[in-house]
């Protein structure tokens, strides 16, 4: 039989996932071991810290992402910034700090390589950091990007939490108006997910409770 590639190595324990995900861990367990370091092999390791994280096992995404970008230039920059940002959300998780500038590198780079969905993962981050020092226009910047890169992404409550957290933020600096605005447009853009299951309905939830809260134009 001949061997298979490193590509249909990779497609094999993607396919196998969706239907058997702990038989798929155990494949990619081999593959980050097996597969010479390279594109194919940095994806392996992506998808398995993506699954890591998935379960709460943080440390082990850790570790898989530092392995991507501890290989330097043998992983092309796509690579190397899925594997940061992902890393800064671990990170983020374990409540550890991050280097903020290289996050910042890894997300313009994910922006470049087309993937919407980890840039704005990391903008999100970059938001909420922001918002613990109470730095509010570099928030109300950070979360409105986070807001385009979640719809350039089709995120179903990704940019709603953005949007939520800037109507706390209008609330906070007195802006109850727009506060209304920022919710009206997250619960808008929910109604586009009628069928997505719990996670928009838990979203939306979030966002009326706040509607009820925000305090009438002066």
């Amino acid at each position: 039989m001949t061997a298979k590639t490193p590509e249909e190595q990779l497609i094999r324990a993607r396919e196998l996932y969706k239907s058997d995900n702990t038989a798929a861990v155990g494949v990619y367990r081999e593959l980050v071991k097996t597969l010479p370091v390279g594109h194919f092999w940095a994806a392996a390791n992506i998808d398995l810290a993506m699954h890591e994280f998935g379960v709460g096992e943080f440390e082990s995404a850790l570790r898989l992402t530092q392995a991507v970008l501890d290989a330097g230039m043998r992983v092309e920059n796509e690579g190397q910034a899925i594997a940061g940002i992902l890393r800064s959300q671990a990170l983020e998780m374990l409540d550890r700090d991050i280097d903020e500038v290289a996050l910042s590198r890894w997300i313009e780079d994910a922006i470049t390589a087309k993937t919407p969905r980890h840039a704005a993962s990391g903008t999100s981050i970059l938001a909420r950091r922001a918002l613990n020092r109470d730095e509010q226009e570099r928030a109300r910047a950070l979360l409105e990007r986070a807001v385009e890169l979640w719809n350039e992404a089709e995120s179903m409550t990704g940019g709603p939490e953005q949007l939520r957290r800037l109507a706390l933020l209008d609330i906070a600096q007195g802006k109850p108006e727009e506060a209304r605005r920022h919710l009206e447009l997250a619960l808008d853009w929910l109604k586009r997910f009628p069928d997505g299951g719990m996670a928009p309905r838990f979203a939306e939830k979030k966002i009326r409770e706040l509607l009820h809260t925000v305090p009438s134009s002066p």
